[in-house]
């Protein structure tokens, strides 16, 4: 199969996921959740691809030795916290993206139990570049709305908390949708021209984001949107194929959004 027709196959896909979500009018919660039956069909029946290498690429099996185990029960205690905590005043919505976490959080203590110490390299290089430029502009964004930027314990905590909750969230949502599965099915490595595979993917990242912004937002984010996501979309799926490991990815994005959720 060429890479246009799998790139092709991967536009399909996000653009499914988008129509969907302006046809039943879904909320970011549904959005999100929407994309983990889509991503199993994707990667089951059109990668044909163990779910596993969504996020260790180079692996045909989940298997998960006792230390892993104890790792994923580790990840699991701040969103059964939250959930526990925060049950009788959320919806089902919100509720079924706390289990998400904690399914995401057996895929995060898989990748964390194949950490090399290349591994390591990639996600400093993420964390460089995507992280310090994602980072960057959330503390401007909170700047500019002047939203206090003061460092405090209580926000802290917040931002921590946000942090266990979305990094295994990566794994099941976003994160391992538009790298470990689609990423994974556009290019291979023995494709050329790998910027621009990771240009084109990016752009259609920020596209994705469409259907969840008021509608007086669309229009600018047509244009916005690519060029904004490319800017940390391009060094996500560098280092995640550089890696094979999605942490690298999760950890950087999780990372940023922690930072957005905790300041703006």
């Amino acid at each position: 199969m060429t890479q246009r027709i799998r790139f092709l196959q991967a536009t399909v896909f996000v653009a499914s996921w988008m129509a969907m979500g302006w046809l039943f009018h879904l909320d970011p919660y549904a959005y999100l959740l929407l994309g983990i039956p889509l991503c199993l069909f994707f990667q089951i029946c059109v990668r044909r691809e163990p779910l596993s290498s969504c996020w260790v690429r180079d692996t045909a099996r989940l298997r998960l030795d006792l230390f892993g185990v104890l790792m994923a029960l580790s990840f699991l205690a701040v969103p059964v916290w939250q959930l526990i905590h925060l049950w009788s005043g959320i919806g089902w919505l919100l509720r079924l993206y706390f289990f998400a976490s904690m399914i995401g959080a057996v895929g995060l203590a898989f990748a964390l139990r194949h950490f090399t110490a290349k591994t390591g390299r990639s996600l400093l290089l993420c964390l460089g570049t995507a992280g310090v430029l994602g980072c960057g502009w959330m503390l401007l964004a909170a700047f500019g709305q002047q939203h206090a930027l003061a460092f405090t314990p209580e926000r802290a905590r917040f931002g921590v908390g946000q942090f266990l909750v979305l990094l295994p969230v990566c794994f099941v949502m976003e994160e391992v949708a538009f790298r470990g599965v689609l990423d994974s099915h556009i290019h291979h490595s023995q494709d050329a021209q790998p910027w621009l595979s990771a240009l084109l993917l990016s752009a259609m990242w920020g596209w994705w984001h469409l259907p969840i912004v008021p509608a007086s937002v669309v229009g600018v984010g047509l244009i916005a949107f690519p060029i904004t996501h490319a800017m940390l979309g391009i060094p996500f799926s560098l280092c995640w194929r550089r890696s094979g490991n999605l942490v690298v990815s999760a950890a950087v994005h999780a990372f940023i959004d922690a930072v957005r959720n905790t300041w703006v």
